[in-house]
């Protein structure tokens, strides 16, 4: 770890899931990227030159303005020493990457440790500010926290009208984030029972969804209306639709579930999609989709998408 002049100005915190020998991190990762410029650093630490708001985001947990980092506590409290930290009240809280990280000191420890160091009063409830201490097995980061996500993605997962292979409300948040902003104009062909329309619509995003099935678009509405957003969701063919959106977000059927007459139609929504907007986001099954390469081959960036202990699936983002 690096001399505080390298130091990257702000760092982010990534919360994400580990399924045994697989994780999301590389959506978490793309995220990152998308909200904040950032990059990795330590494992779930990335960092950034500028703050961003993360309020919505899905994996993007913590936004910290950096003080110290070090391969050592010692290391680090003796860059605290020389800078004069200060907070009229606060608060440190202790993120261990894994939690179970051995060799580290109990949190009590740790907050005790480094607060020695900082000028002020130690404060359990309401403090001034926040610091935020990670331990990983490479060193300790040390910052003030200056933005945290809300995991609006939460609130979403029970809906009245579920459906068994919808993507799961955190993935399809962050599928958004990767293409669109507050303000765009999104498009979903295959939008089944909603769920990157509700994602959108919390996000402050203006989106709209079809589907060839009448049941899935009464899905749609019924569960936006759930969560007190209007509804959106109308009939249409995704291999026929035509329009003009600022970003696609779609997880087109290929095949386990037919809501079109032939599995086959896959390719062919695919590359109606492309004619939709600049930017899309789409799942499908081929870790290389060749519809999609073989348009934007200089755009296509493809995150494995974990479903299951011995299934993936692939994001292909197009930033064209």
């Amino acid at each position: 770890m690096t001399a505080a002049p390298e130091l990257p100005p702000y760092f982010a915190l990534l919360s994400y899931n580990t399924y045994g020998k697989t994780s999301e991190r590389d959506i978490a990762l793309a995220e990152g990227r998308a909200l904040l410029a950032a990059t990795e650093l330590d494992e779930r630490i990335m960092g950034a030159a500028r703050p961003a708001p993360i309020r919505h985001a899905a994996y993007v947990s913590t936004l910290a303005q950096t003080i110290a980092a070090a391969k050592t506590l010692d290391g680090l409290c003796a860059q605290l020493a020389g800078r004069q930290v200060s907070a009229t009240d606060f608060r440190i809280i202790v993120r261990k990457i894994p939690h179970a990280l051995p060799g580290i000191a109990p949190a009590p420890v740790l907050q005790a440790t480094v607060a020695r160091h900082i000028r002020g009063k130690p404060r359990l409830d309401a403090p001034a500010e926040r610091f935020l201490l990670a331990a990983t097995q490479r060193g300790f980061w040390l910052g003030k926290i200056v933005a945290e996500s809300e995991d609006r993605w939460q609130r979403h997962r029970v809906r009245p009208m579920p459906y068994i292979r919808a993507l799961p409300t955190r993935v399809a948040r962050a599928m958004i984030a990767l293409v669109a902003r507050p303000g765009d104009r999104i498009v979903d062909p295959c939008c089944g029972s909603g769920t990157f329309l509700v994602e959108a619509a919390d996000m402050g995003i203006q989106a709209e969804g079809f589907d060839i099935a009448p049941k899935m678009v009464s899905a749609s509405n019924v569960n936006l209306q759930h969560f007190g957003f209007a509804a959106v969701a109308r009939l249409g063919d995704a291999r026929r639709l035509t329009g003009r959106w600022d970003a696609v977000v779609a997880d087109p059927p290929y095949g386990h579930i037919r809501n079109y007459e032939d599995a086959g139609d896959t390719p062919d929504i695919l590359r109606n999609l492309l004619s939709l907007a600049p930017r899309a986001a789409v799942v499908t099954q081929n870790p290389g989709e060749p519809i999609l390469a073989a348009a934007h081959p200089a755009s296509l960036e493809t995150i494995p998408l974990p479903v299951s202990r011995g299934l993936t699936r692939y994001i292909h983002v197009i930033q064209a």
